[in-house]
C-alpha cells in the first residue's frame, strides 16, 4: 500500500525567492541613499513607476535596463534639484546632465519626437462633437450697438 504525501506535508526544500534579491530587485522605487519619505524619494518613486509603465511594466524589462532606468529617474530628480534651491546653477553641469538625461531616454526607447498633431478634419470633427462650452456668442443687440 502507496502512501500519498500531500504539497503540504513536504518541508520547504528552498527559501523563500523574496528574501534571496536585494532590495532594490524586490522594489525597483527605491534608490541607495535617497530617503524614501522624502520630496526627492517621492519624485524618484514616481518617475520609476512612469518609465515602468510606458515601457509596458515591469515584466517586459530586462534587469540591465532596470538600471538604466534608475539612474534616469535619479538624473531627472537631480536636474530638477539643480536649481530649486535659488542657487546659481553651472551651465556646464546643466547641460552634461540634459545631454546624459537623453541618452539614457534614447537607449530606453524613448522618442525625441512631439506626439504627432491630429489633423485638420480629426481636430474639427473634435470641435464639432465637444463644443467649447467657455466661448462666449455675442448678443443680438451687442453686435447692432457696435456696428451702430
Amino acid at each position: 500500500m502507496t502512501a500519498t504525501v500531500s504539497h503540504l506535508d513536504r518541508t520547504p526544500t528552498a527559501p523563500d525567492p523574496r528574501f534571496l534579491k536585494s532590495r532594490i530587485t524586490n522594489d525597483p522605487g527605491i534608490y541607495p541613499g535617497l530617503k524614501e519619505n522624502s520630496a526627492e524619494g517621492r519624485r524618484y518613486r514616481d518617475l520609476v513607476n512612469a518609465y515602468i509603465d510606458a515601457l509596458g511594466g515591469i515584466k517586459h524589462i530586462p534587469e540591465t535596463l532596470m538600471g538604466v532606468l534608475r539612474e534616469l529617474a535619479r538624473l531627472r530628480v537631480k536636474a530638477e534639484q539643480l536649481g530649486a534651491n535659488g542657487e546659481a546653477v553651472s551651465i556646464t553641469e546643466m547641460c552634461q546632465l540634459a545631454s546624459t538625461i537623453l541618452r539614457l531616454s534614447l537607449r530606453l526607447g524613448f522618442s525625441r519626437r512631439e506626439p504627432e498633431q491630429p489633423d485638420l478634419q480629426d481636430r474639427l470633427r473634435y470641435l464639432a462633437a465637444n463644443p467649447t462650452p467657455f466661448v462666449d456668442k455675442p448678443e443680438p443687440e451687442d453686435a447692432e450697438r457696435d456696428h451702430a
